[in-house]
């Protein structure tokens, strides 16, 4: 488990003794206004997780994480939506790539704020969502589709899911 040490000291909350924290910080780009993104990951103290940190940087957080008998490498992703695509994709390539060989018996789940604009594209089926608070279809103001990640969405069809919390 990590150390309490590791948390930032400002990142308390009521209740955060009860979590083990892990942190990259919010990245301020310009001198004036506020910095943007950053990632927190929260494992529940309760849930006896053993975690290692794989890889950690302003876009991404890597975690191998073990809870009784089961491993699982989690991602968690923030893309700023001021930045080009074309440097967060080849970065993500690469990592999945080594995570991928190095533990190819893991399953990979990777979730986050992708900042797409992806519109309506690459929705499941309803019955995969079934007894969950996702739903399929995305309700989406967006009008501009990001080109690039159009193009992701072909290959990676079968294993990516757009999904939206259900606001019912």
């Amino acid at each position: 488990m990590f150390p309490r040490n590791n948390i930032h000291g400002k990142t308390t909350f009521a209740g955060s003794a009860s979590f083990d924290i892990i942190l990259s910080e919010a990245v301020k780009e310009k001198s004036l206004g506020r910095a943007s993104g950053g990632i927190m990951v929260l494992l529940n103290r309760r849930c006896s997780f053993n975690s290692n940190l794989i890889y950690k940087d302003d876009t991404i957080v890597l975690l191998k994480l073990r809870t009784n008998s089961f491993s699982f490498i989690l991602g968690v992703i923030f893309w700023r939506p001021i930045k080009i695509y074309d440097l967060y994709i080849p970065t993500l390539a690469e990592l999945l790539q080594k995570i991928t060989t190095k533990y190819s018996n893991l399953p990979i789940l990777i979730g986050g704020d992708f900042n797409s604009r992806i519109g309506s594209l690459n929705c499941l089926d309803e019955d995969i969502f079934n007894g969950s608070i996702l739903i399929p279809i995305r309700e989406t103001s967006d009008v501009h589709i990001c080109l690039i990640l159009k193009r992701m969405c072909g290959p990676l069809a079968w294993n990516l899911s757009f999904g939206a919390e259900s606001a019912a």
